[in-house]
This record gives C-alpha cells, sequence and structure tokens, in this order.
C-alpha cells in the first residue's frame, strides 16, 4: 500500500511517500504548503497514494497563537482534498506519532529522528539517496 504522510506546517509540511510493503521511503521532503495542495488537487504523482496519514493537532490545555489555527485551517484543506478525491485518511496526533516510532510519549523530534534512523537508516544526500 503506498502511504502519503503528512507533517502540516504553516508555511510548509513535510510529505513522505512510503510503500508499507516494501518499507520503502519513496519521496521525503519540506514542501510549500500552497505546492503540496497543488499535488493533492492532480498533480504530478510519481505514485499515487491510496491512504493520507496526516497529523493532527490535539488541544491539551495549551494557549494556541493564530499559527495554531492556520495550521488546523491547512489541515482541514488537505482532508477535504483527500476525501473529495475519494481516498482513504488517518489522523494521528502527536502524542500517537511519538508512542508509536518510540514506545512512549515523553519523546520529541529527536526521539523520532533517532527511531527512524534506526528502522530505515541515515537519511540521504543529493550524492549518496539513502535508504
Amino acid at each position: 500500500m503506498i502511504i502519503a504522510a503528512i507533517d502540516p506546517g504553516t508555511k510548509e509540511s513535510a510529505l513522505v511517500i512510503l510503500d508499507s510493503e516494501n518499507e520503502e521511503i519513496s519521496f521525503h521532503e519540506k514542501i510549500l504548503n500552497e505546492i503540496l495542495l497543488q499535488n493533492l488537487w492532480g498533480g504530478p504523482w510519481i505514485l499515487k497514494p491510496e491512504i493520507l496519514v496526516i497529523e493532527v493537532i490535539r488541544g491539551f490545555g495549551i494557549s494556541a497563537g493564530e499559527t495554531i489555527f492556520e495550521t488546523c485551517e491547512l489541515i482541514g484543506l488537505f482532508r477535504a482534498t483527500f476525501r473529495f478525491k475519494g481516498m482513504n485518511e488517518v489522523r494521528v496526533g502527536r502524542k500517537d506519532v511519538v508512542n508509536h516510532f518510540c514506545g512512549h510519549t515523553k519523546g520529541g523530534d529527536p526521539a523520532i529522528r533517532e527511531a527512524l534512523i534506526h528502522r530505515f537508516g541515515e537519511p540521504g544526500t543529493k550524492k549518496n539517496k539513502g535508504k
């Protein structure tokens, strides 16, 4: 199954395309949100994802600024686009992401990065594409 996973941000979002059967990452990059939305609406996908996994914002009693609400609106646009195209989606909260990769909910970005490197190997470069 081809999975598109999005970690949304206010100006750009991280996109990963994963072949879950082979556990192979075919694409990973931060992309400007406007370009990502254009691709979701019919741009030149190399692999057509069958499912969207998107990190969503959950309220845990923290104060929220304008950028949080902008990101929430963007998440809605991503989700609506996939629904319009008849694709399935899975919403995951940040703690779910950390728990999945680290086995607990107390880690942050460095712990997730370490778990991903352990699972998939070092990230590639232009000269050495990595796994």
